[in-house]
């Protein structure tokens, strides 16, 4: 295979620092690129969307998917339907450190961003985010996960939405329990297929020995909004 040129992403202030991409396709075959991208003091999230398989890229109004007086960071997205995409990102305002997640079903222009986690002690880090078409129903299914500790580790914990992004359950569920060492787990990531979600992550054992990657595969029962 033979990769193209680059594409410059529009939006982007020159003088201004990025990082923290991530990438999805959604069932319309749109392609959207966010990041974490420096403003003054504060870091926003852009987004923008290719409708042509990535040579060209646009956005809408300012280009932020999310902006405000809060630094954000790690922003992470998964793909849905036709012009639906989820979001989730890690914004801190001073004070505590939240977990959010929002979502578009139009490819531009976010929900008002729903609070999964808050941290005054500021432990929560890595989210990832993934989503999957329910046999049974028009919604979708969304689960984040997070490393709730610091940059060195803690405890891999997720939340579920089973209407796509409407709402999450009240509870999280701790993932890493029973597997591996408490602050000692780092980057998750998931992939789901119907009603099961696999989870990998970093951790180290609990009798101690060298930091090993972990796989978990179990079946999620979704529960009903506000269970």
């Amino acid at each position: 295979s033979v990769f193209l040129s680059p594409v410059t992403l529009p939006k982007v202030n020159s003088n201004q620092g990025v990082e923290a991409p991530d990438i999805a396709v959604d069932e319309g075959d749109h392609l959207y690129v966010v990041w974490a991208e420096l403003n003054g003091s504060d870091r926003n999230v852009r987004l923008v969307r290719s409708d042509d398989s990535g040579a060209s890229f646009g956005s809408s109004g300012s280009g932020f998917a999310v902006s405000g007086n809060v630094d954000m960071t790690q922003p992470r997205v998964a793909g849905g339907r036709d012009g639906e995409l989820f979001l989730c990102f890690i914004g801190d305002d001073g004070d505590e450190r939240t977990l959010w997640a929002t979502f578009t079903r139009s490819g531009y222009g976010m929900s008002d961003p729903i609070d999964l986690s808050s941290s005054e002690s500021g432990n929560l880090y890595e989210p990832c985010i993934a989503a999957y078409e329910q046999d049974d129903s028009d919604d979708q299914t969304v689960i984040v996960a997070w490393n709730s500790g610091n940059a060195y580790g803690g405890n891999i914990r997720m939340k579920a939405s089973p209407d796509s992004g409407d709402s999450y359950s009240a509870d999280h569920v701790q993932v890493s329990e029973g597997n591996t060492q408490n602050s000692s787990n780092r980057r998750p990531v998931i992939a789901m297929h119907e009603e099961k979600f696999i989870v990998a992550w970093d951790g180290q054992p609990a009798g101690g020995g060298v930091v090993r990657t972990w796989t978990s595969s179990c079946e999620y029962e979704l529960t009903d909004e506000g269970d």
